[in-house]
Order: structure tokens, then sequence, then C-alpha cells
């Protein structure tokens, strides 16, 4: 990322987006099920409040909370994080730092992603004060 570019992102809009974008994704994927709020929660295992709320941007969603939902739903975490409005990916300098400060706000971590070279994926790391994790 260039000077200018960082100076163009928003960070905030980026993270609302997010919010935004799952809880979009949540209710096109329930609605295509026929299913209600209460249905969903149940097959989730969840409390409706949570569904609730995750679908109204009233409070973040866990990992966990996608992954059960992405379940319940039958698609995967990713296509409830995708946001189908864009036809694009998003940069991984954009990802990692919406990713960062979405993990640092919710456990003190840091979170570094490395691009990948033409012959690897990409890499991440997690710094937590207890460990240090790389994948």
């Amino acid at each position: 990322m260039n000077e200018s570019d960082e100076k163009s992102f928003n960070l905030e809009a980026a993270i609302d987006e997010l919010r935004q974008t799952v809880a979009d994704n949540l209710y096109r994927y329930r609605d295509m099920l026929n299913l209600t709020q209460d249905e969903l929660a149940e097959i989730a295992d969840m409390s409706l409040n949570g569904v609730q709320k995750i679908e109204t941007k009233k409070a973040w969603f866990s990992i966990e909370s996608i992954v059960k939902i992405s379940h319940a739903l039958a698609v995967t975490p990713a296509q409830l994080l995708l946001n189908s409005r864009k036809e694009q990916l998003v940069p991984l300098d954009e990802f990692s730092a919406v990713v960062g400060a979405f993990i640092n706000s919710m456990t003190g971590s840091t979170v570094t992603i490395t691009p990948p070279t033409e012959s690897e994926r990409p890499t991440y790391t997690i710094t937590n004060t207890k460990r240090n994790l790389e994948h």
C-alpha cells in the first residue's frame, strides 16, 4: 500500500461494510431456506437474540457464530463474509488490516498476513501475550 492508499483507506468504514455484508448474507441465505430467525437459532445452537443482533448489526459476530450459522445454512463461512455486491477480490493488505483490527479489538492479539510468493500460499502470524502462532 503506498502513502496515498493509506490515507484513503478508512478502517471504520471497512469494518462497518464487513458487518453489513454478514448481516445481508445471513438474511439472504436464511430467507432462501424459508427459515425464521428462531428456527436458524435453534439449528445453529445459538440464542435467538444472538442471531437477531448479528442480522441487524447490533452486535459483533464471533468466528464460532459464523461457523455455526454457516453450517446451519449449508454454506461456507466465506460465503457469509463475501461481499457479493463487489465483483472483485479484496486486496490482501486491506483484508489484513480489517481482520487484524477485528482480532486485535476482540483479543488484544496482532495479526500479520504475508502475501504469497509465486510458489507458496499466504501465511499469517498471530501474536498473543501468551503464545505466538504461525501458519
